[in-house]
């Protein structure tokens, strides 16, 4: 892991606010030492450090400092180490853009540097996972969206226990860094001139450097650019931009494997946009080794290992991600020669990943990677409140970010799938979440930073106690929560005191606060309610999932059935026809009832040979596999859970209540009803319904997110009807 931020002296680019002894000192001093006194000059002097503050602006936009550092140089890794070495009383926060890096790093992390110690001061969290320190120094690697949530909840002041706060991957723009963004714009304006508030540091290999300055107010003084690299990349540009970048790839993958050499660092990397660009991509590959064996073998013959890397299994570890760090040499992949597979030696791997494989995770063995050129994106529409899911080009700052995978350890290649001339015409970076994604969530964490919370729903005996029958306009504040009042106080949220670097369009905007109304997560004058506030405490859950788990406890429903719809209509795609489930209770009552039989498979496969292999059996009738089913276990807990830390019953409604089950799906019913209700469709004719007042015809399919949680209401013969769906 030794990086050249580490090791290396000028590394440091010269910048014009520098006086001349400050180039020199660059020019002379190892990057990561020249960086962490960069840092400390822009700190708040104190007793024990009084040369601290020699550069200090006493702005808001003073406590910011922006590091560009390109891929690889050890941003994250590397720095905010050394910076707890040199002040170890400090608490340092490391964000990163997913959960995989944030828990990884440190793991890494501690190998290079005996002074850490996992769980003592060196640890991470995330809302699934956490591994604390056990005191109040050290190093907390977390979710951007860990972050967000400790801002929004326990109040901005509680980032006043950080002595720096490093935010990695500031390019990447989602709901939850736009968040973090404007909280610590919001922070730095309230407590910049308070002794204990930490430093920022945006860090980045391409960020719009621009763009922050203006939105944070950041003095050129507090801009450092580090270069990262000595091996060079070789740029390999496609003459014509193919019309099949599936083909395409796989005659590059055969090129580089019958031309250049193999061995322990020459594995190559496939960037895809999604799973079914890779499983073709990885068919190829193993067409590849047949085409290979049937040449003729020789002593020297070797073959090629296909890998699958996604976000699913590299979460969930296995053979496939221990195989990504061992020697190729050392391994043996399986290729079909008259019918049967057969091991054969394995001379060069072939990792075809998705976007998880663009920053984070390291693979010291690459030397070349292929850049498809393409990337699956998300577009909400606020008008008919759902999510388009479709393949686009990369930016440029994707293509850069992917291309530095490679070039770490020795030179690498990269080889495009599209011309110079594309490239050159790409966006710089992708559109932000801001202006593509449901931001309900996220003016709810606004609207939260915003208020002073004096007293917020207390643990009873019993857990929450919420309204009886539906949770809708009657749960009101006060709120009565075991006889005791408890209130929100706080000014009208006021549109004009947001801090977002990029704006929501007004209709994206309007829409999320129609939709937090009607959920009732705030109140007519703007004010966040109880229920809001809870609301907060779910990780990657929508707004409608949150509000049918309150509504499950208004109802008296089975917590524990409506956790397992949630789970699976976010984690799963089954393939279910009506010729095989066609049940009487809609779409929720297929999932019921799916979950149901999954859990009786895995009873009776504990008395079979290979369990593993019996409940993929019978996954396999949806189009599923074991692991797709422990991903909805996991996401199940991961709710109880959160449902638990929040005070709310969990225990004593795990198992099923005894009641009728047409009672216990009425009430599960009732409970997704009040959560989608937003997302009502009136059917007008074959073909033709009206969503959200939009009239949709025919040749869409109705798919809300979850999509099996769209209600469609149906006018027959004056008789209106609510169905609950679902939309294959």
């Amino acid at each position: 892991m030794p990086t050249l931020i580490e090791k290396n002296p000028d590394t440091i680019r010269i910048q014009s606010w520098m006086t001349e002894d400050e180039k020199k000192r660059a020019k002379s001093t190892r990057a990561v030492d020249y960086v962490v006194e960069f840092l400390n000059a822009r700190r708040t002097p104190t007793h024990r450090r009084p040369e601290w503050g020699r550069r200090a602006v006493s702005t808001p936009g003073g406590k910011v400092v922006l590091l560009e550092s390109a891929t690889g140089s050890g941003k994250s890794t590397v720095l905010p180490p050394e910076v707890y070495k040199d002040d170890t009383s400090g608490l340092s926060a490391v964000t990163q853009p997913r959960v995989l890096t944030a828990i990884s790093i440190p793991q890494e992390v501690v190998i290079y540097n005996k002074e850490l110690e996992i769980g003592k001061n060196i640890g991470w969290r995330t809302r699934p996972y956490k591994k604390r320190l056990s005191g109040r120094s050290g190093i907390i690697y977390m979710t951007i969206g860990s972050l967000a949530a400790q801002a929004s909840r326990a109040g901005l002041h509680t980032l006043l226990m950080y002595s720096t706060i490093f935010i990695d991957e500031v390019h990447e723009r989602d709901l939850s860094a736009d968040d973090v963004q404007g909280q610590l714009k919001t922070f730095l304006e309230q407590y910049h001139d308070d002794p204990r508030c930490p430093l920022i540091v945006l860090m980045s290999a391409t960020f719009n450097s621009a763009e922050l300055k203006e939105f944070y107010g950041i003095p050129d003084q507090n801009f450092l650019s580090v270069s990262g690299r000595t091996f060079p990349i070789e740029k390999r540009y496609a003459k014509t931009t193919p019309s099949d970048y599936v083909k395409h790839t796989s005659a590059v993958v055969e090129k580089i494997h019958t031309e250049e050499k193999t061995g322990a660092a020459e594995d190559i990397l496939v960037f895809v946009s999604g799973g079914q660009a890779m499983n073709a991509i990885f068919a190829e590959v193993e067409a590849l080794n047949v085409k290979i064996h049937a040449g003729g073998e020789t002593d020297s013959t070797s073959y090629l290992l296909p890998i699958k890397l996604n976000s699913r299994n590299y979460k969930m570890g296995g053979g496939d991600y221990a195989k990504l760090t061992t020697d190729s040499r050392n391994l043996k992949t399986q290729v079909k020669i008259d019918g049967q597979m057969i091991s054969k030696p394995c001379g060069r791997k072939v990792i075809i990943s998705t976007n998880v494989a663009e920053t984070g995770v390291t693979l010291p063995s690459l030397r070349h990677v292929i850049d498809t050129g393409k990337v699956i994106s998300v577009t909400y529409d606020p008008f008919t409140d759902s999510h388009v899911l479709m393949e686009r080009p990369v930016t440029r700052a994707e293509s850069k970010q992917r291309m530095g995978r490679v070039g770490r350890i020795q030179p690498g290649v990269a080889h495009l799938c599209y011309t110079e001339q594309t490239f050159d015409t790409m966006r710089e970076n992708p559109l932000p979440s801001i202006l593509t994604s449901d931001i309900t969530m996220l003016i709810l964490s606004t609207i939260a930073v915003n208020t002073e919370i004096e007293s917020v729903l207390e643990n009873h005996a019993d857990g929450y106690k919420l309204a009886s029958g539906a949770i809708a306009d009657r749960v009101s504040i006060p709120y009565d929560v075991g006889g005791s009042k408890h209130v929100i106080v706080g000014s009208a949220f006021e549109p004009n005191s947001l801090n977002y670097i990029t704006w929501p369009s007004i209709d994206a905007f309007g829409a999320a606060l129609r939709k937090l109304q009607k959920l009732g997560f705030i109140d007519a004058s703007l004010h966040i309610t109880p229920m809001g506030f809870l609301a907060l405490g779910f990780s990657r859950s929508d707004p409608e999932a949150i509000r049918a788990i309150m509504g499950g406890y208004a109802w008296d429903a089975q917590i524990s059935d409506v956790v397992t719809v949630i789970a699976m209509s976010g984690t799963i795609s089954l393939n279910i026809t009506e010729k095989n489930h066609n049940h009487i209770y809609g779409a929720i009552g297929v999932l019921i009832a799916a979950y149901d039989e999954y859990k009786k498979v895995c009873e009776t496969a504990l008395d079979a040979d290979n369990p593993a292999e019996t409940v993929n059996n019978w996954a396999r009738r949806f189009r599923t596999s074991d692991l797709d089913w422990a991903n909805v276990v996991t996401r199940r807990i991961e709710l109880l859970n959160e449902l638990d830390s929040m005070g709310f019953k969990t225990k004593d409604v795990i198992e099923t209540k005894d009641r009728p089950y047409h009672d216990r799906m009425k009430r599960l019913r009732k409970a997704f009803r009040d959560g989608y209700a937003n997302r009502q469709a009136v059917v007008i004719s074959d073909g033709i319904w009206k969503l959200n007042g939009v009239t949709i015809s025919s040749g869409w399919k109705l798919r809300g997110e979850p999509v099996c949680m769209t209600l469609i209401t149906q006018n027959t013969g004056g008789n209106v009807s609510t169905t609950v769906e679902y939309a294959a």
